[in-house]
């Protein structure tokens, strides 16, 4: 019964339509697994150990420096073993992250060495400092060496 005036018949309701199912991602052997977790594994180790000696004196931070380099050589041995395709979308990425972390504190840690004469003075005098003047004194030579050292770095021959 078409009335003037009612709308039109509406068309039966469809399901929606549904994206294409991707297949799932191959499960991954277990040694493949053990060995994906035993290097993401000294991975993370050499990351702790090179954040954990960069607080140290000195002469000890440049073993910070060799810890951060194993490190990065490790992550990008993971990240390896982590690409395969069962282990791509859980692994990889985090090791990616990490590897980017560890990049930029070995650049760090290899930067404070053209400071290193600096630093070691201002560690020795601070270690005799035993007034709060003498410390700021400790302070002030220090900032004057590295600004020293950084205009020698960047003065054109």
């Amino acid at each position: 019964m078409d009335r003037p005036g009612s709308p039109p018949p509406r068309a039966p309701r469809q399901a929606p339509r549904q994206a294409p199912q991707r297949p799932a991602p191959p499960r991954p052997d277990p040694a493949e697994l053990r060995e994906v977790n035993r290097r993401v594994g000294t991975f993370v180790l050499l990351v702790v150990a090179a954040v954990l000696t960069s607080g140290l004196p000195v002469p000890w931070q440049l073993g910070s420096l060799v810890f951060a380099v194993a490190a990065v050589v490790t992550g990008v041995w993971a990240l390896r073993a982590a690409s395969r395709p069962s282990l791509r979308q859980q692994v990889a990425p985090l090791v990616v992250v990490g590897l980017v972390f560890t990049a930029f504190m070995t650049m760090s840690i290899g930067a404070s060495l053209i400071l290193w004469d600096a630093q070691l003075e201002r560690q020795d005098c601070l270690a005799n400092a035993l007034t709060l003047r003498a410390q700021e004194q400790c302070e002030a030579r220090y900032e004057q060496a590295v600004e020293e050292r950084l205009a020698e770095l960047t003065r054109r021959p």
